[in-house]
């Protein structure tokens, strides 16, 4: 439905970019270019991050190999974003084969198969299905087994960020809430912020982010829109 009046269109959620995240840090909602996703995007990086981190500790002894080696999804595709396929070849009809180091195949080989719950937030039907085709008929890894040498805490931790369905992952409020946190967790600093912040550049009709499209046309524009933002930063730096 269009919207004529500015105020009304500007509740309304953007469609947000799905060029985002490095491609080992990478989101089911954005390999599945969902428009619209949150903080919990950035949940899922930070549980692959973790992993990373151990990766590369002495307990596991991977530091010394080719540091690829430590990412936890080493992806080297990412079907619809980033394919490595002839698409002249394809039949969409029979789906989109998913190649052996594509992303998602990747994460669905450690993570098992899916089920509806799990495949709930997917809007895009055709999407939906290519994650059924290409289900695997495999169990979840035991994180705790593939991190034993970890504290009990940390493969919980991993799991609960690493759930293929952003609306099951737990928030950064409740990972504070694990015993691992007590020893260095400052509650008395934990202080909402007690109004919301407003910018500028984010103000309706300062700038058409639905209707933007990138091109040599309005590249000139965009560069002076940042131009002034940065310029007006330094002004108000002490």
């Amino acid at each position: 439905m269009l919207l004529d009046d500015r105020n009304e269109r500007s509740k309304r959620r953007r469609d947000l970019s799905n060029h985002v995240v490095t491609r080992v840090y990478r989101p089911p909602e954005i390999i599945l270019t969902e428009a619209h996703y949150g903080p919990k995007l950035d949940l899922w990086s930070l549980g692959c991050i973790l992993v990373e981190l151990i990766q590369c500790s002495d307990e596991y002894n991977t530091s010394s190999k080719a540091n690829h080696n430590r990412y936890l999804f080493k992806g080297t595709s990412c079907y619809p974003l980033s394919p490595q396929l002839d698409e002249s070849k394809v039949d969409y009809q029979e789906g989109v084969p998913m190649e052996e180091t594509d992303l998602l195949r990747l994460i669905l080989n450690v993570l098992g198969e899916q089920n509806s719950k799990d495949l709930s937030f997917i809007t895009k039907k055709h999407y939906k299905n290519h994650v059924r085709r290409n289900n695997p008929n495999l169990p979840k890894i035991k994180f705790d087994q593939e991190f034993k040498k970890s504290s009990t805490d940390i493969p919980k931790i991993i799991e609960s960020l690493l759930e293929f369905n952003p609306e099951f992952r737990q928030s950064a409020g409740e990972l504070l809430k694990l015993p691992i946190f007590d020893s260095i967790r400052r509650q008395s600093r934990e202080v909402p912020a007690s109004v919301k912040l407003e910018f500028d550049y984010d103000r309706a009709g300062v700038f058409d982010y639905e209707n933007f499209e990138y091109s040599d046309n309005n590249s000139e524009s965009l560069a002076r829109l940042l131009h002034s933002e940065i310029s007006n930063f330094r002004e108000h730096q002490p």
